[in-house]
């Protein structure tokens, strides 16, 4: 990413978003590469509206799937889903890939890290995705949050404050 790109993430520009479209529409974008590999795309979404900086969410998801996607094997599942409480909206991608032992989620948001798990499909990764992702989450006022069980899947969730 160039520089000149990562200086428009410092200018938070909020428009209107809902929920649902907002990410039928990124599934949308995915559904090729996860048929490639065999991958069920899911959504799941609660019908709502809400101003946040779009783009910027975009980003942040497109990094999420498409790591959740990159490390999933053949004929797993990833959920893309949006839910709220109270004092939060929340974003979450779900994979059914290896997991992430609790050394490599450590380190999981320092750039240029390249944890154990390697991905399923020879795909690259420069170890920088993660590192920006918490950089835009912490630009909507919000952070990033990890589950995750060797063996049986990540969650991977942006919790916006509302």
């Amino acid at each position: 990413m160039s520089g000149k790109a990562e200086s428009t993430d410092f200018v938070v520009e909020k428009t209107e978003v809902s929920a649902r479209p907002f990410l039928e529409n990124l599934a949308k974008t995915y559904q090729m590469s996860a048929q490639e590999k065999g991958i069920t795309l899911l959504c799941e979404a609660i019908e709502t509206t809400f101003y946040t900086d779009a783009d910027k969410l975009q980003r942040i998801l497109d990094n999420l799937i498409s790591n959740a996607l990159k490390f999933s094997p053949k004929e797993k599942r990833v959920w893309i889903c949006f839910s709220e409480r109270d004092d939060a909206r929340i974003f979450s991608v779900r994979d059914e890939g290896p997991g992430i032992s609790d050394t490599d989620q450590t380190k999981l948001f320092r750039k240029f890290q390249k944890l154990t798990a390697r991905p399923t499909n020879g795909e690259a990764s420069t170890g920088l995705g993660l590192a920006i992702v918490k950089q835009l989450a912490e630009r909507l006022n919000g952070s990033i949050e990890v589950s995750s069980t060797l063996g049986e899947g990540t969650t991977f969730s942006l919790v916006l404050k509302k």
